[in-house]
């Protein structure tokens, strides 16, 4: 496992579905790949008023220890400074 460099992604419709939905992905994903952790998730898409919670989730997974790294796509200069 540590020759290999993990990442996936949450799609939109999860990202809209909330948190706990988010946290599901996440896990649905370990077990499926069969690993412990992931070295890269990412929030695939801004998706308005949902993107924020979705990477507060993705953090709280973090400090957990299944994600090594939190990365974002497909974000404008505002999106991304929703989150900071």
């Amino acid at each position: 496992r540590e020759e290999l460099y993990l990442a996936s992604k949450c799609w939109t419709n999860t990202i809209f579905d909330g948190p706990g939905a988010v946290r599901a992905q996440v896990m649905r994903t370990l077990e499926d790949l069969g690993t412990s952790y992931l070295d890269l998730y990412l929030v695939h898409w801004p998706v308005p008023f949902k993107h924020v919670d979705a990477y507060v989730e993705l953090q709280a997974l973090k400090e957990e220890g299944l994600i090594n790294s939190i990365g974002v796509s497909n974000y404008a200069v505002e999106d991304y400074e929703e989150l900071v």
